[in-house]
């Protein structure tokens, strides 16, 4: 929305329906432009991704062969890092790589990928801040790691899917170590019938993959365990998605990413012929509760995403963290380039408490920004929430978070919100980019999060004019109809206009 000084800009109430199952939501992360990043990349096309611990992404370009991050936190021309230009790679391995096939950050923040050489022969390679490990040694006479179509670390293991069409001894799980050069991966279970995709190592010692649409009898698009991995590994069907219904179109293409969550497992089908295009679902540990909860129609059309269509890149690309799922779409066979999240997900760690109503408003004559709206916990638990405004302003700075708010709502209770915030005159006009977030403070995630655009444009005065960016002034939050304990608003985001 974009209005012009000096009427007043509110943004319309927000009312959520709040189902059963609640809706998934869908959000931008980064469009085309934004990893481009200003020229840093001159084409991007994203293959095998994961995301740290830290909000940053990690992807290979194709069009460049580079291993590239991408912080959607930083400033605007710093947001996109080239990490290993092809020639650097060529340098740490003795091969011109041109593709990768699966990606994973490891809890040190070392990058492992599966990437391929124009021999088309796989090899795994490490990168640990500028250090570079090749795993398994492309040029080795033994089992150099190929055909790998998943990857996931675990501690000090890292776990491969392959696939014998690709060149493997067989399909099937093996492991390395994490960080020991030169290595030949040791196969945990190989089964003929198998045709893996992607692989998540489970808390419960089990390894967890989808075996896809060229698998033999029994396994065919299905997902799959191995367990028992240090005695005699024991291989099961755990769940069958086209059986239950929740997926269609196995014939034209087929399960591929996985990714495990605290409640069940969440599951990527690339095919290409099903009505509503890619589909993503969850089924709970021991098969029950199979639902989809997202697919390629729904994803395009929402307000809040800018990807004309969805392609599934190639290697790895689905990634759960805190209850979101992040998805890359590659420009590759009508695809448009991006990262979108998907929220309120089913299985998602249990913060209830939802906004039932949302509203920002900018008076110019006033220079004040209020912010109102209520809240409800639609759990039967008190949850312990924060309320924040993180904002950017169009084209740069200032951008940041101040926190409105922190409180405990008890189960069944709602509340008000009603918050009003200084804009200084110093504050640079413009279009500003506002998340109102509920913080699970406990989860450390968003419980939702409502995001809008508002034009700030008020007389700009002297140097001697100074103050807090939005700054809270006065502020009525959390405060429920139900029995509640409530801690005082505090503001802590720095003073970018301090003189």
């Amino acid at each position: 929305m974009r209005n012009a000084y000096p009427l007043l800009f509110s943004l319309a109430a927000l009312l959520l329906a709040l189902p059963a199952q609640a809706q998934t939501d869908y959000m931008d992360v980064a469009t085309e432009a934004d990893l481009l990043d200003g020229g840093t990349l001159a084409e991007v096309d994203i293959a095998c991704i994961d995301r740290a611990a830290d909000g940053t992404f990690v992807f290979f370009n194709t069009p460049s062969d580079e291993l590239v991050s991408y912080d959607p936190d930083a400033a605007p021309g710093s947001r996109t890092t080239i990490l290993r230009t092809n020639a650097e790679l060529l340098t740490d391995t003795g091969v011109t790589v041109t593709a990768c096939r699966a990606l994973d950050i490891a809890d040190d923040g070392a990058v492992i990928a599966a990437l391929a050489g124009a021999d088309n022969l796989d090899f795994v390679y490490r990168l640990d801040g500028g250090t570079a490990t090749v795993l398994t040694d492309p040029a080795s006479l033994g089992d150099n790691g190929d055909g790998v179509t998943g990857l996931d670390v675990d501690g000090s293991t890292v776990y491969l899917a392959r696939s014998a069409f690709f060149g493997a001894p067989e399909d099937g799980f093996y492991s390395l170590d994490a960080t020991t050069a030169g290595q030949d991966p040791t196969a945990i279970l190989q089964n003929a019938d198998l045709d893996l995709y992607d692989v998540a190592a489970g808390d419960d010692g089990c390894l967890y993959s989808n075996s896809s649409e060229f698998g033999g009898t029994g396994f065919v698009n299905v997902t799959v365990s191995v367990c028992d991995l240090d005695t005699t590994p024991v291989l099961s069907v755990v769940y069958d998605p086209f059986a239950d219904g929740i997926f269609t179109n196995g014939s034209d293409g087929g399960l591929e990413d996985i990714e495990l969550g605290p409640a069940g497992i969440y599951l990527f089908n690339n095919s290409f012929g099903a009505t509503e295009g890619e589909q993503w679902g969850f089924v709970e540990y021991g098969g029950t509760g199979g639902v989809q909860f997202a697919n390629e129609t729904a994803l395009v059309a929402d307000a809040d995403v800018s990807l004309l269509a969805y392609t599934a890149p190639s290697g790895t690309h689905t990634i759960l963290q805190d209850g979101v799922i992040y998805e890359a779409s590659s420009s590759s066979f009508g695809g448009t380039d991006g990262i979108v999240k998907f929220t309120d997900i089913p299985g998602a760690p249990g913060c209830e408490a939802k906004f039932t109503s949302a509203d920002l408003a900018y008076d110019a004559g006033t220079r004040r920004l209020s912010v109102t709206g209520g809240v409800r916990n639609n759990g039967a638990d008190p949850v312990p929430l924060r309320l924040e405004l993180r904002y950017n302003r169009d084209g740069g700075n200032p951008q940041g978070t101040r926190v409105l708010a922190n409180g405990t709502l008890p189960g069944g209770a709602s509340a008000p919100i009603n918050i009003t915030l200084n804009v200084p005159a110093a504050a640079p006009n413009g279009d500003y980019n506002f998340t109102l977030a509920l913080v699970d403070t406990g989860a450390g995630a968003d419980c939702a999060t409502y995001v809008e655009a508002v034009a700030i444009s008020a007389p700009r005065v002297g140097a001697g004019q100074s103050g807090e960016l939005f700054e809270v002034i006065d502020a009525t939050a959390f405060a429920p109809t139900a029995e509640a304990s409530a801690d005082a608003p505090v503001a802590v985001a720095p003073n970018p206009f301090a003189r």
